[in-house]
């Protein structure tokens, strides 16, 4: 069940929780923060994401 988070100026009313998952819109920028953080995971840094939805 999803759950609607309370809070930002933004994304008000667009981020909600899936089970441990926040989900929020994607900005034009998402696509190389992802880049990043699997760049990061690659190399061994264990605190980077390991999926997105």
């Amino acid at each position: 069940m999803d759950e609607v988070l309370a809070g930002g100026i933004a994304n008000a009313g667009a981020v909600w929780r899936r089970g441990e998952a926040v989900i929020r819109p994607s900005t034009p920028q998402s696509p190389m923060t992802q880049a990043f953080l699997h760049a990061l995971r690659d190399v061994g840094f264990a605190g980077a994401p390991n999926r997105f939805a």
